[in-house]
């Protein structure tokens, strides 16, 4: 059990790496964007940012001595060909249209094909609450992708 001390000391340090890590995710579209502008594909981006986090990733595990093989760690490595997949899915569609609408199709989508699946595979009920907030995301996602005002194109060649 975690005493009150702890749980603070856990909250201190972990809220900043959690605003550092969501500034970083929600710069990552831009980044790929940046490194296609210079020639790269953004499979070729795709591919060395995990070559970059994969090693770090490998370490934090093995220090927290995660590395064992059991159902638990094959469930989670199924779960990181899950999430693997669904990098490569959204570098792809940066081919295809703009970073946001990449990002909204392929990532901002997925509570929603969570909750579908879960009711589907699972049978669990959701509470209305949970409707609510599927609502009102989707409502937010569907004012920004038929918001008219920026330049250039919105669907395309990745423009």
């Amino acid at each position: 059990m975690v005493s009150n001390d702890d749980l603070g000391a856990h909250v201190k340090r972990g809220l900043p790496a959690v605003l550092v890590g969501a500034s970083l995710l929600g710069f990552a579209a831009v980044f790929v964007k940046w490194g296609m502008l210079g020639g790269a594909s953004p499979l070729a981006v795709g591919l060395y940012r995990m070559i970059i986090a994969l090693p770090i990733a490998f370490f934090l595990a093995r220090r927290a001595a995660y590395l064992r093989l059991d159902s638990h760690s094959l469930w989670g490595m199924a779960a990181g060909v899950a999430f693997a997949g669904d990098l490569m899915l959204w570098h792809r569609s940066m081919l295809y249209t703009s970073a946001a609408n990449s990002t909204f199709i392929v990532c901002g989508l997925a509570p929603v094909w969570v909750a579908l699946f879960s009711i589907v595979f699972h049978g669990l009920h959701y509470r209305w609450l949970g409707w609510l907030g599927q609502g009102l995301c989707l409502s937010g996602a569907l004012v920004l992708a038929l918001a008219r005002g920026g330049k250039g194109r919105r669907v395309g060649h990745g423009r």
